[in-house]
């Protein structure tokens, strides 16, 4: 199911965007906001000088920036693109909103991308994560066979993370991104005393059972991991 970026103004959520682009020039960020789509009657007049305009994250909970419009916008009317020169209260984080926006137009868009977490650096996992979190309302919650989780191709905690959403909920799906988040979504996922299969689980035990982990954790990550998933009902076979 698609879900797109919310443009907020005056209260008002005014429209959607295919994509946002923001480059900081000097104090102020240059915005492009690509495929806008108003609602009802809204339309560019909410990008005029000394308007607030809020991004908001996937889901409508967060901001991903809050913008004050300094100059006047400049409309390619066509394809509904604007550009607006902004001010902010706080940093924007220019990188990470863009990366987030491309990541929201892949998944939109069923391109290549973005549609798979393995490739990614340890950075993209985690905007991955961070939308993965804000999908996950569009994803469902009942586990109605046992799971098998493909160790293969974890390399580092953001990609345990994802392919453990992935293996439980399904593509996009989120379960976490610590063992405290784990557990947090664990109490919302309903089964019955099903599997989770963790194959090739040497790779698992040799990146994360280290001295250092232990030393951090008290105990062996992955005996952690699987305590919580008992908790919760789960049998855990390794294999």
């Amino acid at each position: 199911m698609p879900s797109k970026t919310v443009l907020e103004s005056d209260d008002l959520d005014i429209g959607e965007i295919e994509l946002l682009h923001v480059n900081k020039v000097g104090e102020n960020y240059l915005c492009f906001l690509k495929g806008i789509s108003y609602y009802n009657d809204y339309d560019f007049h909410f990008f005029n000088k000394n308007k607030c305009l809020n991004i908001k994250r996937v889901g409508g909970y967060e901001y991903l920036a809050s913008l004050f419009v300094i100059d006047q916008a400049k409309f390619i009317d066509k394809n509904n693109n604007v550009i607006i020169m902004a001010s902010s209260d706080s940093w924007v984080n220019c990188n990470y909103v863009n990366l987030y926006s491309q990541m929201v137009s892949s998944w939109n868009s069923y391109d290549s991308v973005y549609l798979d977490w393995a490739d990614l650096s340890s950075r993209k996992k985690k905007v991955w994560l961070d939308l993965s979190a804000d999908w996950s309302d569009l994803k469902k919650k009942n586990i109605e066979n046992d799971i098998v989780v493909d160790c293969s191709r974890i390399t580092d905690i953001p990609s345990l993370y994802c392919c453990l959403g992935e293996s439980i909920l399904g593509k996009k799906g989120y379960v976490g991104r610590n063992l405290d988040s784990l557990e947090d979504c664990l109490i919302d996922i309903k089964h019955q005393g099903k599997k989770i299969i963790f194959k090739n689980s040497n790779r698992i035990f040799t990146i994360f059972n280290t001295a250092l982990n232990r030393k951090k954790y008290q105990d062996d990550y992955v005996s952690i991991m699987a305590n919580i998933f008992k908790k919760y009902g789960f049998k855990v076979e390794f294999m």
